[in-house]
């Protein structure tokens, strides 16, 4: 019973590491509170309407769908999913922003009607001209333009990161458990390939 025990204790205590370290890849910093007293002293921020960088044709590729749509209801609800991914990303960014009270920024609602004024296309980044407007009609002190690189997909260095540390610690869980016996973790590692 005792050598049951000394064996298998770093399993759990692995497995506890290893999602701690996972964890903190998406934790966020507590945000740092401004220290400028008087709200008028504080830089003002124009947040564009975020783009993306890339071309999404299917809805299945950033929502799960059941059943099948026409291809108009598809476009319309694609149009839709699109949007409120790009309105969350950007909500989540003011509000990290907001959190340490270090900006003003400048109501989403006038961004969004100078980006339509400017006849900013869609899934382009504001060129030079445009982002002196935004500064000049805004009275922005910054001017915050981003896209959204990748959605709904998984990138293969992630993938196969994740592939080799689900094996390397089910071999280690295995071998531990059978005292490295290659009769008892082959057929276990082989049957996940």
């Amino acid at each position: 019973m005792r050598f049951f025990l000394h064996s298998v204790w770093p399993i759990p205590f692995g497995s506890i590491l290893l999602g701690t370290l996972l964890a903190g890849c998406v934790a966020f910093e507590p945000a740092v509170q401004s220290k400028v007293e008087t709200v008028d002293e504080r830089p003002s921020v124009a947040i564009v309407p975020f783009r993306f960088d890339l071309e999404i044709t299917r809805l299945s590729a950033v929502k799960t769908v059941e059943g099948a749509l026409s291809s108009e209801e598809e476009s319309a609800l694609l149009a839709e999913s699109l949007r409120e991914i790009q309105q969350g990303a950007r909500w989540v960014f003011v509000s990290r922003l907001a959190t340490g009270q270090g900006f003003r920024i400048i109501p989403l609602a006038d961004t969004d009607a100078l980006a339509e004024d400017l006849q900013m296309k869609p899934n382009e980044l504001p060129n030079e001209t445009q982002l002196t407007e935004f500064r000049r009609r805004l009275g922005a002190d910054l001017v915050v333009a981003w896209s959204i690189l990748g959605y709904g997909e998984i990138r293969w260095p992630w993938l196969t990161a994740g592939a080799v540390a689900d094996l390397s610690a089910g071999t280690i869980a295995l071998g531990r458990a059978t005292a490295w016996n290659p009769i008892g973790i082959l057929p276990m590692q082989a049957s996940k390939c």
